[in-house]
């Protein structure tokens, strides 16, 4: 019996020259949210308008110079899904199938197969990338040495991650700092909440060192549960999420600030939970059955920004509090470049758009 494993992805040739444009596959993270995100809010050729109703042209597109790819992963993921029940919950399977789906379409599209390629992720993209790109660099190596076909060489030129979480120990770490004494601090320095917040990264550092002593998912498991909850918990506040992780308001969920982008109010009533209202335009837009259509979707499947199953599934395994950091020296002593950016005004250095990463 055949088993399939459909991976959704939209291509973009870029605008000027994809003959010689280079190759990115942008990632956004969760675990377990759509590149959709990226595609119609973030940097793909349309951008989301309307209350979801309709589309407009993004000059600032990727696609200008590039010929990009935003890929739905890992399985269960946006319109991704396995006819046999698969599900995906550590980020090293997640760098298989990636392989798995890059091979398959460079063999489809040989034109694309000789341009730089450039591996691109937002929040938990940083920790699939790191992932990706070591599977991508060893596959490259072993073709050297045995001549195989039905695969081709991928020309990995550089990791591009975006507010990504990469090194949690590290990361983790500087929440306090930003928060209470960052650029746009929210809490009182010696107030209550930074207090706390200092206290659980103590504690949440001292498990992740636990994990990266010993990986297994007995100490990392317990490490992710307790940093995101006591440490983001005190961040997020009161929002949708699973049953298992219960917050209160905070003081800054009261603040009515956006988490992403301090400059902004968020009322989240009118915003949603991620303070933005075109995240709740881009699934109006996704799932209108004429758009199901045009993209040749099973009109039955419902689209939704993040499959909380596969995020929940990779929290059980601890997957996010390990350091993914540790694979990338190997890469960057090969040429492979690094490009890390972060921005100064959200309260998640490492996680820019996504929030729900329990």
């Amino acid at each position: 019996m055949v088993r399939r494993l459909i991976t959704i992805h939209r291509f973009f040739e870029s605008r000027r020259a994809p003959e010689t444009a280079p190759l990115i596959l942008w990632l956004n993270g969760g675990p377990g949210c759509s590149s959709v995100t990226g595609l119609l809010f973030e940097l793909g050729p349309c951008s989301i308008a309307n209350d979801g109703k309709n589309v407009t042209f993004n000059k600032h597109s990727w696609n200008s110079d590039a010929n990009i790819i935003f890929l739905d992963q890992p399985v269960n993921v946006g319109f991704s899904y396995a006819d046999n029940g698969k599900t995906v919950s550590t980020s090293s399977v997640v760098g298989k199938d990636v392989y798995a789906f890059l091979e398959l379409f460079l063999n489809r599209f040989p034109e694309y197969s000789k341009a730089p390629f450039h591996l691109a992720g937002e929040s938990y993209g940083g920790t699939y990338t790191p992932n990706i790109a070591k599977v991508i660099f060893e596959a490259n190596q072993e073709l050297s040495l045995t001549q195989k076909p039905n695969l081709k060489h991928i020309n990995l030129a550089s990791i591009v991650i975006a507010n990504g979480l990469t090194e949690p120990y590290t990361q983790f770490g500087s929440i306090p700092e930003q928060v209470c004494n960052g650029p746009y601090p929210v809490f009182d320095p010696n107030g209550r909440e930074c207090q706390r917040l200092k206290l659980s990264t103590s504690v949440c550092q001292r498990l992740i060192e636990g994990c990266y002593k010993f990986t297994s998912r007995l100490t990392c498991a317990p490490a992710h549960m307790y940093c995101f909850n006591q440490v983001f918990g005190v961040l997020i506040g009161e929002t949708k999420c699973f049953s298992i992780f219960v917050f209160q308001p905070s003081e800054f969920t009261e603040s009515g600030r956006n988490p992403y982008d301090a400059r902004r109010k968020c009322d989240r009533k009118e915003d949603g939970d991620l303070c933005y209202k075109e995240m709740l335009w881009v699934g109006e837009w996704m799932n209108d059955p004429s758009n199901k259509l045009e993209l040749g979707v099973d009109p039955s499947r419902r689209f939704d920004s993040c499959n909380y199953q596969t995020n929940s599934a990779f929290a059980y395994n601890g997957d996010g509090v390990h350091n993914s950091a540790l694979l990338l020296p190997e890469l960057l002593n090969a040429g492979v470049k690094l490009l890390v950016y972060n921005g100064n005004a959200g309260y998640f250095l490492f996680y820019l758009i996504l929030p729900v990463i329990f």
